[in-house]
């Protein structure tokens, strides 16, 4: 026993944080920071500046790229080409915002 702790608690505790470690390095994986936007892989964290021929939308619960080009009447290759930040299309955020031309 070394200061209260087993080695099985120190055991633990190195599985805890390799935990933590991989979690945290797929979360980064999943991000993709810009300069000024930080932009994440569904959309712009802040709300952006609007573009002429563009709506701004933000993303709520249970949007879908899909969905969205639907509601817009746009195609959803339109909706990824406005938003490059979107590497894939099942991965959009709550709370941050999309280009959806107009």
């Amino acid at each position: 026993m070394m200061n209260g702790h087993t080695k099985k608690d120190y055991r633990h505790e190195r599985r805890m944080k390799r935990k933590m470690m991989n979690a945290m390095e797929l979360n980064m994986n999943e991000l993709e920071l810009v300069n000024g936007g930080r932009a994440v892989a569904g959309g712009l964290a802040h709300k952006p500046a609007a573009k002429a021929g563009y709506i701004l939308h933000k993303i709520t619960a249970r949007d879908t790229v899909w969905g969205l080009s639907r509601k817009y009447h746009c195609s959803m290759d339109a909706i990824l080409a406005a938003n490059p930040s979107i590497k894939d299309k099942r991965l959009i955020r709550t709370n941050y915002w999309l280009y959806i031309p107009a």
